[in-house]
């Protein structure tokens, strides 16, 4: 903070500890001058309302340094009018000062986010502006005033230079805002000598000058504004166009040409002839230039239809090229005979000044005069002086300070400009009322009223302005007795009265406190509504700004003007007529309000009949309990479609160490019970079964192993009773036995901790049988091969002396040298040679035993059984010497039975996972396999994951919840809607209710992997009396297999399984009842003709509602008629989105989820759908729409599309654009049938599948990349974190419909921009972009080549892959991703490569490989 008010220490003064002592005691308003540290004094209490936006960063920071709070500031930019009551709970529970503009307070208190008795204390900064129907006084009435007696009110504080607006009855002003605000205004009193030590105050200088001539003999008599409207081209109503009225009552030029004049005229009486002819020049041709992009294309085939249009504006630039040189020249100095007499006098006071240690602010009313002036500062030979303009905010602001005009400026162009005057490279601003109040800027040692102030409060901050030492403060006016004259006199005299007003017990008649015209009547709380359920408030006037609010939520293209109420209001009763756009999907007799007779003035008359269309609304649904047209749309606390809080996951880690169902129990305790389950395999001999401390169910099913496909019956299991005394041993038993089987078949390393399930054989009894596993225990091997028959064809497996390969014994071969056998097998030779040192040799004599070896499980093998080898033997013999080997006490059935446990065990898990889950949901009828497959999830590494029905899972998730909250919620619009339903699929979402299920306790996350094969209890844990073993799932992985499970659901048994599955995982589904029942069909009593026969034909649907399709094919331009198409296409949309991904599903079944929602892409994109729409339906001979530019721009889209065939269309479909509302009426179409056929999926599907045909039979997964995502998918692979798409903003230009796309790498530009043209998509750009840049960083001899550009270390790529699971899971919801950021780009592209690579079937040897980089990087 910068203000030397507070001066060099923060510490209290002593007039501050006075005015602090004051606040304390009681509600009190400190009037202090512009500097004097008033918000240090408020920064002693509590929660502060500041007037304007740029303040609340400036205070917030302040208080954020100077007090030990914590503190945080709001603005509209944080989308806080969308905030919900759970967001601003959270938000005052956690923070002890909260900054905000009063309207952000005001509208928590009206929607009852938070009541104002529970807030301790409420600054108001500049507190002179509570006052008439200002947020601060509607706060005060509406919610401070209305507490009841003896319930806790905030304390007041108001902090302002003077609370006193009109100095010539400064009695009634005081009584008036001390009753409003129920405070007492204090001045220093006791420290005024401390005050007058630590500030400087400047004294008025006025001076006067003369009127401005009416005529400026050596400025050209030929003006820009002479011959603009001498040649009649200004008024132009072809450009320009009026109201009727305005023409009738004289008003030659309608309200855009009247406002120009009177601008013109100002400016001229302020700065001359120049100033008025070069702010007119800069403003024409700013309102030139946006005409211009608006003008509709010219098509060689038809006339042109805005030809008058473009013939004028080409005389407009003619005339305005003939003043340019004159206007625009800055290095030539203007002539004094060009200048007001105002600003000449202005500018001799400027020269005056000091330049080496100069900086001044010039006040001025209009910003058009603010605007100029700066503009004309570099021509008025003013040494040292570098100027620039600060002006409001304003409804239409531009960030191009030189082509302002009558503009507003930005916040951001606020701070730039602010800035750029604080270091230096700015040394004058000239500026509106907008640097009066609070804005933080340095000493001044020169401050002019270019125009008198004419409030009090203006006239007490513009001169705290002043506060360098030796600093001027000057008053402009014209020579000669003037109201203005006369108002400055009486501030300068109203400022002394007030200030031994304040803090006094004056006694004041009642006869004499006149208040003031705006002071609050009892009226301003008529008509007051309050929502019983919630507290949420309505008045009249907050009613308007809840309309525009509404209606600005409403979507539309480019061709759709604002959509916006209209209000008419009736001269002379005042009566008004609020008419809402027709867009809004209510019944038509409630889109007109009429306001009540004999209101007072035209503003209560507009208020009244906005507050009728709000209740209405509200009654009808449109607005909530809350009074809000929409929830907050995404975040933790946002509330679902029924309301339902959501489940806070914010304590949710990405990598979650979770509890997994086990189905093997711990046998190893012993309180556990035992239990035996007879197992058989087809091909597989001798009786097996499986010990484990859980009781499986049966199972018959089929799994992978060997190459085949192996049939699995599993009996339920039975106790198995073990003595006390020797149950440790006999399990010791088994778990060796296990040991030396898996050693032998799977893993040469074998185990080392216990196993928690064995694999043993059984007697007759189904028990195991203790006499084989003790003979395999107890004589794994043996030298002694005297009890070996070798003469036939024994079943005998060898090994040597300690080694772990295996091998079949085939024959002995006498005929064979031992030592020749010896040096042909490299791995025997040095086996030997190490016997060697030991002194064992090997005798000539020596029996040579011919043997096949064992294969062993590879570890590709161990996790996909679909890859592993067709036997357990190999086709390669080997040739040992007798004397080196052992035989073993197995045999190929007892091998074949243990090769087969990876896969085994894996399928019984996933089933004993799977079937708890069908019990927790209540559905048994869901597919095992797909429920199973639903469970996995890739890092699984199986040779299938989820990824595929994750995708179909989502299409039906979009489509259940938009059916419900359509039907829902009837009167509200798409915008609304779409929000709604968002806040009730999004992966915060989905991982919030998948978390309440504890959907991650049942999900198959175990690889099989040789080094971490987890069948030992080391980790399991009993609660409720399941088991359950430690395991760690990556977050993302439970809302993927929340839509899984659905897309399981949807596959088994429709919407009826898939509503079930849902509801009972906590979704916002409307329930288990189909829909066809849910939403029965309406009988119509008669049945009218079709609008559109030959659309109906092509569509293949005769609608029996034919108002369904009047209403698919209107456009929200369409002024009467019913409701725009908007809702239908909300729904149409889900259900396109359904019925393709499902055709693809089937269709391609080894296609990874990248690729099905790749091919879903092109079969749902807007130009895919408008070629359908009018190549097939003619949409655009059939639309009801009043935009004349739509129209043109449908037929010339039309022409285009029926010149190529399907193939060309989706082949090129990047570069092609159509209006969006051609793709959205195909949609509606959609939507409408579904409807009309009583919500059955099935004709609808019917009908897509024929209107899609062509599309559906080119379309294919492994059809090429858009270039865009082509890139990224690039710039994935090469690993690079620093890739961003880059946008020339449009401040950058006057001409912001063309905007360039520029791909950065590493903060440089590669190679040429995409260019964004008139009416087309930044889309189209990006991809023009990424093809030229691509191309560039391929090329080892261009300047970008990638390898030279990127700078990223081998670290940083790790780091970036290893963030990448953590950040993808809490961003990418629908439409958070950026790519124009590097942190947007990098998830974006990565979440492309890994859904487009991970297969849920792999192959080859490439695919493995990229399957585990991938896998890498998760």
């Amino acid at each position: 903070m910068s203000d030397p008010g507070v001066g060099d220490s923060l510490g209290a003064r002593l007039y501050q500890e006075e005015l602090a002592r004051h606040a304390r005691d009681q509600n009190a308003i400190i009037a202090a001058d512009t500097g004097t540290g008033k918000t240090l004094i408020s920064a002693m209490v509590a929660l502060f309302l500041v007037p304007k936006v740029p303040l609340v960063d400036q205070q917030r920071a302040f208080l954020e340094e100077n007090t030990p709070f914590k503190v945080r500031g709001y603005s509209g930019a944080m989308g806080v009018d969308y905030w919900d009551k759970t967001a601003w709970t959270k938000e005052f529970m956690g923070v002890d000062i909260l900054v905000m503009t009063p309207q952000i307070f005001l509208n928590i208190l009206r929607h009852a986010h938070w009541s104002i008795d529970r807030v301790s204390i409420i600054v108001f900064d500049e507190i002179h502006n509570c006052k008439g129907k200002s947020p601060e006084a509607l706060i005060m009435m509406e919610h401070y005033h209305t507490i009841p007696n003896g319930l806790p009110r905030p304390k007041i504080l108001g902090l302002t230079a003077s609370p006193i607006f009109n100095p010539k009855k400064p009695v009634a002003a005081l009584a008036e805002i001390e009753k409003l605000t129920d405070c007492k205004v204090y001045v220093v009193k006791a420290h005024t000598e401390d005050l007058a030590k630590h500030t400087f105050q400047a004294e008025d200088m006025i001076v006067d000058y003369p009127p401005t001539p009416s005529i400026f003999p050596r400025y050209p008599v030929v003006s820009l504004w002479v011959e603009l409207t001498m040649t009649r081209l200004l008024p132009d109503f072809t450009l320009f166009p009026g109201k009727p009225k305005d023409t009738m009552s004289g008003n030659r030029g309608g309200p855009w040409f009247t406002t120009l004049e009177n601008r013109y005229n100002t400016t001229r009486k302020a700065l001359g002839p120049f100033g008025a002819d070069l702010f007119v020049y800069v403003h024409v041709f700013t309102a030139l230039e946006t005409i211009k992009k608006d003008l509709l294309p010219i098509f060689t085939d038809r006339p042109d239809p805005d030809a008058e249009k473009r013939s004028h504006l080409d005389d407009l630039y003619e005339i305005l090229a003939k003043h340019e040189h004159r206007l625009l020249t800055s290095h030539e100095l203007l002539s004094e005979e060009w200048l007001s007499p105002k600003l000449l006098r202005l500018r001799e006071l400027l020269l005056k000044q000091d330049s080496t240690s100069f900086r001044g602010i010039i006040f001025t009313y209009e910003r058009q005069i603010a605007t100029t002036l700066s503009l004309m500062f570099p021509r008025l030979g003013i040494p040292g002086v570098r100027a620039g303009p600060i002006v409001g905010h304003g409804l239409h602001a531009c960030s191009v300070p030189e082509i302002l005009g009558m503009k507003g400026m930005p916040f951001k162009t606020q701070d730039k400009v602010v800035a750029d005057f604080r270091m230096g490279g700015l040394n004058l601003i000239i500026a509106t009322s907008v640097a009066e109040e609070g804005l933080d800027f340095p000493l001044c040692s020169f401050v002019c009223r270019f125009d008198p102030p004419r409030t009090l409060p203006q006239y007490i901050q513009s001169r705290g302005r002043a506060r360098m030492a030796g600093s001027t403060f000057v008053i402009m006016l014209e020579e000669g007795p003037s109201k203005e004259r006369e108002t400055v006199e009486a501030l300068q005299v109203g400022e002394i009265r007030a200030k031994t007003m304040y803090g006094s017990n004056m006694d004041r008649e009642d006869d004499e406190v006149e208040l003031d015209e705006n002071t609050p009547k009892d009226d301003g709380l008529e008509g007051r509504f309050i929502v019983e359920k919630t507290g949420a408030s309505l008045t009249p006037a907050g009613s308007i700004s809840l309309l525009n609010n509404l209606c600005s939520l409403i979507p539309r293209d480019d061709h759709t003007r604002s959509l916006q109420p209209v209000y008419e209001t009736d001269p002379v009763t005042f009566r008004t007529t609020n008419r809402l756009p027709p867009a809004l999907p209510i019944p038509r007799e409630d889109l007109l309000f009429v306001s009540d007779p004999f209101c007072r003035t035209k503003k209560a008359a507009k208020r009244n009949a906005a507050f009728k269309a709000v209740l209405r609304l509200y009654e009808l649904g449109v607005f909530d309990d809350f009074l809000l047209p929409i929830r907050r749309e995404k975040g933790d606390t946002a509330e679902d479609i029924d309301g339902k809080p959501p489940v806070d996951v914010t304590g949710i880690v990405p990598m979650m160490d979770v509890l997994v169902h086990d189905p093997w129990g711990d046998m190893w305790r012993e309180s556990s019970p035992i239990y035996v389950h007879q197992l058989a395999l087809s091909d597989r001999k001798g009786r097996m079964g499986l010990v484990c401390g859980n009781r499986l169910m049966p199972f018959d099913g089929y799994m992978t192993a060997l190459k085949q496909e192996v049939h699995v019956r599993l009996e339920k299991g039975v106790m198995l009773e073990l003595e006390p005394e020797v149950r440790q041993q006999q399990l010791a038993l088994m778990d060796s036995f296990m040991k030396i089987g898996i050693k032998a078949a799977i893993t040469r390393r074998g185990l080392t901790n216990r196993s928690a399930v064995f694999l043993v054989p059984l007697d007759s009894s189904g028990q195991p049988d203790w006499d084989e596993i003790e003979h395999c225990v107890y004589t794994p091997s043996s030298t002694d091969w005297r009890a070996v028959d070798l003469s036939g064809k024994s079943d005998v497996f060898v090994s040597l002396l300690s080694q772990g390969g295996i091998s079949k014994f085939v024959a002995c071969r006498p005929d064979l040298n031992v030592t020749e056998c010896i040096e042909a097998d490299a791995h025997l030779a040095k086996y030997v040679a190490s016997l060697a040192k030991f002194g064992r040799t090997i005798s000539e004599d020596d029996t040579v035993l011919q043997c096949r070896p064992i294969f062993s499980i590879t570890s590709t093998e161990f996790r996909d059984p679909a890859r592993q080898k067709p036997g357990i033997l190999s086709d390669t013999d080997v040739f040992i010497p007798q004397s080196v080997c052992q035989w073993l006490n197995l045999d190929e059935d007892r091998l074949r039975w243990f090769s087969s446990l990876p896969p085994l065990f894996h399928l019984l898990s996933s089933v004993y996972r799977a079937r708890l889950l069908h019990s927790r949901l209540g559905v048994p009828e869901l597919d095992l396999d797909r429920t199973i497959e639903a469970l996995t999830i890739p890092q699984a590494c199986a040779s299938f994951n989820n990824q595929r029905l994750e995708t179909l899972g989502d299409s039906f998730l979009k489509v259940a919840t938009t059916i419900h909250v359509l039907n829902k919620f009837p009167h509200k619009h798409e915008g609304q809607l779409t929000s709604l339903r968002q806040n009730s699929v999004c992966n915060r979402y989905l991982l919030g209710r998948g978390h309440a299920q504890n959907l991650v306790s049942f999900m198959n996350i175990e690889p099989n992997s040789q080094s971490r094969w987890r069948i030992t209890p080391v980790s399991t844990k009993y609660i409720n009396s399941r088991s359950f073993v430690e395991r760690v799932i990556p977050r993302r992985s439970v809302q993927d297999c929340m839509e899984a499970l659905l897309g399981v659901a949807w596959l088994s048994g429709g919407d009826k399984a898939g509503l079930r599955v849902g509801t009972r995982l906590g979704l916002c589904f409307g329930g288990t009842v189909p829909w066809a029942e849910r939403y029965p069909k309406v009988e119509l009593a008669f049945s009218s003709s079709s609008p559109f026969p030959p659309l109906e034909e092509n569509l293949g649907y005769t609608f029996k509602d034919k108002s369904l399709l009047v209403e698919a094919l209107t456009h929200p331009s369409f002024v009467s008629g019913s409701a725009s198409y908007q809702r239908l296409e909300f729904l149409g949309d889900a259900v396109l989105d359904l019925v393709t991904v499902e055709h693809f599903f089937h269709l391609y079944p080894n296609a990874t989820s990248g690729k099905l929602t790749r091919a879903r892409a092109r079969c749902v994109c807007n130009s895919t759908l408008s070629a359908l729409g009018t190549k097939k339906l003619e949409i655009h001979k059939a639309m009801f729409c009043d935009a004349i530019s739509l129209v043109a721009a449908a037929n010339k889209t039309a022409r285009m599309f029926n010149s190529m065939d399907f193939t060309q269309v989706i082949d090129n479909i990047w570069r092609l654009d159509a209006p969006k509302a051609l793709g959205d009426m195909v949609e509606a179409l959609i939507g409408a049938v579904f409807v009309d056929s009583g919500w059955n999926y099935n004709i609808v599907k019917d009908v897509v599948i024929r209107l899609f045909k062509e599309v559906l039979d080119y379309i294919h997964p492994d059809m090429p990349l858009d270039p865009t995502s082509e890139f990224m998918i690039w710039v994935a692979k090469h690993g690079c974190t620093q890739a961003r798409y880059r946008k020339a903003s449009s401040s950058e230009k006057v001409e912001p419909w063309k905007d360039q796309v520029f791909v950065t790498i590493h903060g440089i530009d590669v190679g040429p921009p995409g260019s964004i043209q008139p009416k087309t998509s930044p889309v189209l750009a990006r991809a023009e972009a990424s093809v030229s840049a691509r191309k560039l960083l391929e090329d080892p001899m261009s300047e970008f080549f990638f390898e030279k550009l990127c700078t990223c270390s081998a670290e940083e790529k790790k780091q970036g892959a290893e963030v990448y699971q953590a950040a993808v899971d809490v961003v990418t919801d629908e439409g958070d991703l950026n790519p124009e950021t590097v942190e947007g780009f990098a998830i974006s592209a990565q979440d492309q490569l890994l859904r487009e690579y991970v297969a849920p079937t792999v192959t080859t040897e490439d695919q493995e490989e990229r399957t585990e980089w991938v896998h890498a990087i998760l």
